[in-house]
């Protein structure tokens, strides 16, 4: 940039400045330097609430993440097993409301023939509650509660 265009330029000020008094330069001048002093303000403003708020932000999509996670895929699930089990009901035709409801109680009498069994075996496989192999394993005697 060579001299003569900085001097145009203040050429063009000077030529703006014309015909205005200088008390009128100077609110000019203050008004300016004061806009900017408050444009750093609100900006320092905007900046302090962001830091206060991104945590929050944060926090509410981590919570709508975990809901999602915890309840809404596991119905995914849910919803699979139903469609399927809807469907193999629907091989039975007319009598599929029924055999569906008669799986359903079987389901729930193993499931509490399983919790309520006190017995305990040597053999790992569940559901088995005689020992196979005497004298080996754990010697129950019979409380006198029961």
């Amino acid at each position: 940039m060579s001299s003569s265009d900085e001097l145009s330029g203040a050429e063009y000020y000077l030529d703006r400045a014309r015909g205005t008094s200088l008390t009128n330069l100077a609110k000019r001048g203050v008004g300016g330097w004061l806009l900017a002093l408050a444009g750093a303000g609100i900006t320092g403003m905007q900046s302090m609430l962001q830091l206060l708020l991104t945590p929050v932000e944060l926090l509410t999509d981590l919570m709508a993440a975990s809901v999602n996670a915890f309840f809404l895929e596991p119905f995914g699930i849910v919803i699979a097993g139903a469609s399927a089990s809807a469907e193999g009901a629907r091989q039975f035709g007319i009598f599929g409301l029924i055999v569906a409801v008669l799986i359903v109680l079987a389901s729930f009498w193993i499931v509490i023939q399983y919790i309520n069994q006190q017995d305990t075996t040597d053999v790992p496989i569940p559901g088995l509650t005689v020992d196979v192999i005497p004298f080996v394993g754990v010697d129950e005697e019979v409380d006198a509660e029961d």
